[in-house]
């Protein structure tokens, strides 16, 4: 059984700007787009492990991780690593350099991030930052893992 490495950006995949403008926080997930990842990783686990690696500012802030953390519980997910932060780098650039490190096969990622990642593109399901992780978005990545 291989492992797929979900790497997981925050802001505007779990969180987004419908959200934080009706509650005024910054620091909130919208439950759709987590009920989204949920799915898609139940989808990933029907036949392989799957390994959430943050790669998100909210890595850098303790309350923040704890809230991610306390939402994530209520769906038996857990972050399994964190993508070190580098102001040199991108995150496409520290993506592959943790892979190389991990020894982990390009096929057996899939980034789910706002941003343009141009050296994964090809792994990368981008999200709208006005809506997060949408159905739009699970079923792209659903359709990606059977590639």
């Amino acid at each position: 059984m291989k492992t797929i490495y979900l790497f997981l950006d925050v802001d505007g995949v779990l969180n987004n700007q419908k959200i934080i403008q009706e509650t005024k926080k910054m620091q909130i997930i919208d439950e759709q787009n987590l009920i989204n990842l949920n799915k898609l990783i139940k989808i990933i686990k029907k036949e392989d492990n799957c390994s959430i690696i943050l790669n998100s500012s909210w890595q850098l802030v303790n309350e923040n991780i704890d809230i991610l953390k306390s939402y994530l519980n209520k769906y038996d997910l857990r972050i399994d690593d964190y993508l070190k932060i580098d102001n040199q780098k991108n995150k496409g650039e520290l993506i592959i350099e943790y892979c190389n490190k991990h020894q982990i096969s390009f096929l057996d990622i899939l980034v789910i991030d706002d941003g343009m990642i141009s050296e994964i593109k090809d792994r990368l399901i981008k999200c709208d930052f006005n809506h997060g992780f949408t159905e739009v978005e699970l079923q792209k990545a659903i359709k990606l893992l059977k590639m």
